[in-house]
């Protein structure tokens, strides 16, 4: 095509040659006292030599800016795959645990890289890893000044990287910080919750169950045993300050809460620590109207209430239920040694060190048998029985008795 152009210009100018080659006229140009004279067909032959030069200038002059915006498109894009070949290998060397190489190779990434944030944030976890904390906040400090708008990812990454460096009290700084401006962020709201509870911040924890709960941030199961444990937490450190702290943080726990098995035991155990035996019994008989759970009966077998033979009765309605659970049969035996029913308790007694030989049901045995003064002998063998069957226990040998 251009080759077309250029035989339609060169035609053309033959012709126009051929046109004003016998044409007489002339050209003059005045200039101050300067003065040209040429003849038209000359005049018109350097007008076309100057327009064809100007032509070829301006053309390679163009090309040269192209071919400028080419090599430094090539260039660009030559950096973009050294840096992208540089940012895998780190990831590669992170993964396989060279940390101080990974490190290297991020640095060298973000030399000619469009990805820095990436690169600045991998730095920091390789960093981390050897343990320079220093140079890790640095590197996110770096990735906050390149991309202000990521402020959520550096501050989410920060608090991550506290948090598996142990640095808990930093990285609840950071996401309460965070959590300041981003309410219902899910991640952040998670991460805040690990910190309260690595912290044993448990009224920290409290505040934010809603949260946790509205938003479905852990799996129910998971979610049920983080609410019972920061509960449980919040009752045994408010019993640490006396009965009084224990009956007000109990009170303000919703009515939902105070009816849940877990937190009705740890609530009852503390109150049979302080003495307030009947209350506990009176509290732990209305949960076991609700329904029959083994740790509670077995808690309720402690109790001693304002009226044990009324207790006893009520313990025996589950004695069909609890005939396989040593707790049960525990608690019945303890409630009837409260009732000086020895051949009963005993009874139980034997029944559930059958089932759990234990030290706990061995001590209320031992006690009901010292009132039946049964057999030493056979008391000495449940004994050795039981220990035997300790973790980590060999069976003891009996002392003489002089019985052969």
């Amino acid at each position: 095509m251009k080759f077309f152009y250029f035989l339609i210009a060169l035609v053309a100018g033959a012709i126009l040659a051929w046109i004003i080659k016998d044409q007489h006229g002339y050209l003059l140009i005045a200039w101050d006292k300067t003065t040209v004279e040429m003849r038209l067909w000359l005049a018109c032959f350097l007008f076309v030599i100057y327009s064809f030069g100007l032509f070829i200038i301006s053309w390679l002059m163009l090309t040269l800016k192209r071919s400028g915006r080419r090599v430094k498109r090539w260039t660009v894009q030559r950096g973009s795959q050294k840096s992208r070949s540089q940012t895998i290998n780190g990831l590669i060397a992170l993964t396989e645990g060279h940390f101080e190489k990974a490190e290297q190779w991020f640095q060298k990434a973000n030399l000619k890289s469009d990805s820095r944030l990436i690169n600045y944030l991998l730095a920091a976890k390789a960093a981390q890893e050897q343990g320079n904390f220093r140079a890790r906040d640095l590197y996110l400090q770096k990735a906050s000044e390149w991309e202000p708008d990521a402020n959520i990812a550096v501050s989410v990454t920060q608090a991550e990287l506290q948090f598996e460096g142990r640095q808990y009290e930093q990285a609840l700084a950071t996401l309460a910080q965070l959590w300041s401006q981003h309410k219902r962020h899910p991640y952040v709201i998670k991460l805040l919750a690990k910190c309260y509870i690595k912290l044993a911040d448990w009224n920290g924890l409290y505040q934010l169950l809603p949260s946790l709960k509205k938003q479905t941030i852990f799996q129910p199961n998971e979610y049920f045993n983080i609410e019972n444990r920061c509960l449980i937490e919040l009752l045994n450190s408010a019993a640490q300050s006396g009965p009084e702290a224990l009956q007000n943080q109990w009170q303000k726990f919703s009515n939902d809460y105070q009816k849940r098995a877990e937190l009705v035991q740890a609530f009852a155990q503390h109150l049979i620590a302080f003495g307030a035996q009947a209350e506990a019994e009176a509290i732990l008989r209305q949960q076991l109207k609700r329904r029959y759970q083994p740790e509670l009966i077995h808690i309720y077998g402690q109790a001693y209430g304002r009226d044990v033979r009324s207790q006893l009765a009520f313990a025996e309605s589950f004695k069909e239920q609890g005939s396989r659970d040593w707790q049960c049969l525990l608690a019945l035996g303890q409630l009837s040694y409260f009732n000086e029913l020895w051949g009963k308790a005993n009874a139980y007694l034997m029944q559930a060190i059958a089932l759990h030989p234990s030290l706990e049901v061995l001590s209320v045995l031992l006690e009901v048998r010292a009132q039946l003064e049964e057999s030493m002998d056979e008391t000495l063998l449940i004994i050795k029985d039981v220990i035997s069957q300790q973790p980590g226990q060999k069976p003891a040998a009996l002392p003489f008795t002089g019985a052969e």
